[in-house]
């Protein structure tokens, strides 16, 4: 697990770690792990599973809370996949490479308008949220 404090997120509510979470994406292992604190963020953090590969963003216990201060969503997931559930549509990227992206143990907060969302998918197969404090959720189609 790539821990976001490790790549220079502060969790303290006031820095913006946007950044940092950027670098954790980047540099890391595919998984965004959140320990207590709360991360401000100013913009949409962007997921492209075509390149990310694997993915998983996870905190612990809810004690880890994203604060969106942007428009938008905090985390945007893309993938590629254009088909159904049913195995025959699958390509073989998509179920080798952007399968079953996990979300889980982690609560994201709005913060101004009311502009922000949690998440946005698309293009995903079998995404996975568990345990989610407060987030929304938009599925483009």
């Amino acid at each position: 697990m790539s821990n976001v404090l490790q790549f220079g997120a502060k969790g303290d509510g006031t820095t913006d770690d946007t950044d940092a979470i950027l670098h954790t994406l980047k540099d890391g292992d595919g998984v965004l792990e959140f320990p207590r604190g709360d991360y401000l963020i100013t913009r949409t953090i962007e997921i492209p599973l075509a390149q990310a590969s694997r993915t998983a963003i996870t905190g612990f216990g809810g004690v880890a809370k994203v604060i969106m201060a942007g428009e938008g969503p905090a985390f945007h997931l893309v993938g590629t996949h254009g088909g159904t559930a049913h195995p025959p549509s699958f390509k073989p990227d998509v179920w080798t490479a952007q399968r079953l992206p996990t979300v889980q143990n982690i609560e994201v907060q709005g913060k101004g308008d009311g502009s922000a969302d949690g998440f946005r998918i698309e293009g995903l197969m079998q995404p996975t949220f568990e345990e989610i404090g407060r987030a929304s959720c938009r599925e483009r189609v």
